[in-house]
């Protein structure tokens, strides 16, 4: 991906210890990533439904709605659920990775993190969630067609019942 792009992808950090989220923005940022980052889960949710990031780094462990159900509900949702979700904690034990996973987390880094691996597994989350968002348009676009397409057929079966009846 060249900088260009990268500058119009936005990167949500969820994480309710600050000093984190700034770790994570003093990678993600020379990198060209725009990176904006929230403390808990409901600023979260709404941060994403008023401007839906390219990608959600999300911490798990966190007063209120944990990481779990954020990423619980932002899955469910058909207008959030195709955004890709990396789960970054210092939760360390296996049980906490699959809930993750059950919630539907795409992917999950253990605090402190590897730079490398999170900087390939953002590269491959984006690129499937480009994919995703070109079928999206495709779909969009064939739903748009088809419904042209029988918008016509209507007209020229109102024509054809019209020139029988004269």
């Amino acid at each position: 991906m060249h900088t260009d792009t990268l500058a119009m992808i936005t990167i949500l950090v969820v994480d309710d210890m600050p000093e984190n989220a700034a770790v994570l923005t003093r990678f993600l940022s020379p990198l060209g990533y725009n990176v904006e980052a929230v403390n808990d889960g409901e600023t979260a949710l709404v941060f994403v439904n008023k401007h839906p990031p390219d990608i959600i780094l999300l911490d798990l462990a966190m007063p209120g709605m944990d990481g779990f159900e954020v990423c619980q509900h932002l899955k469910q949702s058909p207008d959030t659920r195709h955004i890709p979700i990396i789960i970054i904690t210092g939760l360390t034990d296996r049980e906490a990775n699959i809930h993750a996973i059950e919630a539907g987390a795409d992917d999950f880094l253990i605090k402190p993190f590897d730079r490398v691996l999170l900087e390939a597994r953002i590269k491959n989350s984006l690129k499937t969630k480009i994919l995703q968002d070109q079928l999206l348009e495709y779909q969009r676009e064939l739903e748009e067609r088809v419904q042209q397409r029988t918008q016509q057929v209507e007209r020229t079966q109102q024509v054809a019942v019209f020139s029988l009846a004269k």
